[in-house]
């Protein structure tokens, strides 16, 4: 995977639908209480798909356009002393049309879920879906990726 970081202004809503089906944004230096707890720099990941991303957030999955959800992180961003960033993860090789049609199935049949992360703390599954956990079902759903525990 190529890896960009951006640190995020509002340039992104001239950009209409320039990333990747597939492509991974992580959100580095957005929740420290979440970071401290998974030991990673990282507290966030939602998923691309046709120009609309896909993400568990308080307090259900929902979808957006790229230009709403970096617009959406620009406004966190406002006021902040030290930024938010977006690190861009898009996948050396392309998913194929039927990969994007199975990863984008799997997505709209999350969006309005409850958000929780009840079933990560507890090790067991839960109604609500947390960000990583929605994310890795998305790569699971096409086979490219297989997850244990």
């Amino acid at each position: 995977m190529r890896c960009i970081i951006m640190i995020l202004t509002l340039l992104m809503p001239s950009l209409a639908h320039a990333l990747d089906d597939g492509t991974l944004l992580f959100i580095e230096n957005g929740q420290n209480l979440i970071e401290c707890y998974t030991k990673s720099s990282y507290s966030h990941v939602a998923v691309v798909i046709g120009g609309q991303v896909y993400e568990a957030e308080p307090p259900k999955v929902s979808k957006y356009t790229e230009e709403e959800w970096f617009t959406n992180i620009g406004k966190l961003n406002e006021g902040r002393g030290s930024p938010a960033l977006v690190v861009v993860l898009a996948p050396n090789k392309p998913y194929t049309k039927e990969e994007v049609t199975k990863m984008r199935d799997f997505l709209e049949k999350q969006v309005g879920r409850p958000y929780s992360i009840k079933g990560y703390l507890k090790k067991t599954p839960a109604e609500g879906i947390h960000c990583s956990e929605m994310t890795v079902g998305a790569l699971e759903a096409i086979g490219r990726c297989e997850f244990n525990g």
